[in-house]
């Protein structure tokens, strides 16, 4: 059976969309994508693993399909069914293969290709991995209700079980501020002469992001640290009661298994200043909505800020 489904598979795409081009829709293509997700869900079920490896193979490109064919849409939906019931039980260099396309999708103006993203998500990562929040996070106030939906259950599932703050920072971090690559701390550095300026300035964010992302991010943040039982004076000063206090875990002796390389030392909370200095700037402008409409949470730009500093202060000197 594994064998002549990926025989059948390989017929149907070599004919009906060859090399992942664009679709040619006729009479038969909606049963071509039909039959091969049918063939694909009998390969995700045989415990060979060729199933896994069809997928990994023919997943980029029929993501790919999805976001540049409309009329089409429906029918690559029932491939790419097919497709993910193959990728569970994937590994974490599997996985990781998916981020760059995924960071790209996330961001589509389709919402049938967000959806999607957000349906690969739950099913490629850890919920304890950042990925697997990420891009529920980035579609959290998504503007199809359906999709922000799915992305509220999914930021709101696992339980106990999510990725550790440092981790989370550095990734976001990475993202949004386009630093895998270069050095936190001077970005930061570089932020804090933008902020001395009469205007505030800060360098654009990246991936798409904008700055009600970051507040959304940032609040997701403290909502880590809080599970980790991580404190700042914050917690006095607004009134909440979080778990007692533990050693931030800020240099983690095993990989969460994402794509950047684990957070150690100061690198997640200068990650987090990073981020929270775009809510400071919108604060030094002076203006009216950042200390008097809520964001995100029910807190204003300059609560979360602040939450976000005092936090922040508290990890640097060991209190946290």
């Amino acid at each position: 059976l594994a064998l002549a489904s990926a025989a059948v598979l390989q017929e149907v795409e070599a004919v009906f969309w060859p090399g992942g081009g664009v679709v040619a829709m006729g009479a038969a293509t909606p049963l071509a994508f039909r039959t091969y997700g049918s063939f694909a869900r009998q390969l995700g079920e045989h415990p060979t693993g060729e199933g896994r490896t069809l997928a990994l193979q023919s997943s980029p490109r029929m993501l790919a399909l999805l976001a540049t064919n409309d009329s089409a849409a429906q029918d690559i939906l029932e491939a790419l069914s097919g497709l993910v019931s193959c990728m569970r039980g994937t590994t974490e260099n599997e996985y990781k293969e998916f981020v760059p396309l995924l960071d790209r999708l996330v961001i589509a103006p389709k919402p049938v290709v967000r959806r999607e993203v957000l349906r690969w998500a739950t099913t490629l990562f850890p919920t304890t991995a950042p990925e697997g929040r990420y891009y529920a996070l980035r579609l959290f106030g998504d503007a199809d209700p359906d999709i922000a939906r799915a992305a509220e259950t999914l930021l709101s599932s696992g339980g106990r079980e999510v990725p550790r703050f440092a981790d989370m920072c550095s990734f976001l971090a990475a993202r949004a501020l386009d630093i895998q690559g270069g050095s936190v701390s001077e970005r930061l550095q570089a932020q804090a002469k933008g902020l001395k300026g009469s205007d505030a300035a800060l360098p654009g964010l990246s991936s798409g992001f904008s700055s009600h992302d970051i507040a959304r991010a940032l609040s997701f943040l403290l909502k880590l640290a809080s599970k980790e039982g991580l404190k700042s004076a914050a917690d006095d000063l607004f009134g909440t009661t979080p778990p007692l206090a533990k050693k931030p875990r800020l240099a983690p002796e095993v990989s969460s298994g994402t794509d950047v390389a684990p957070a150690t030392g100061a690198e997640p909370i200068m990650a987090f200043l990073a981020l929270s200095d775009y809510l400071g700037a919108e604060v030094i402008r002076g203006s009216a909505v950042a200390t008097t409409e809520a964001v995100v949470d029910g807190m204003t730009s300059l609560e979360l800020e602040l939450r976000c500093l005092l936090l922040a202060t508290s990890l640097a000197s060991g209190h946290g």
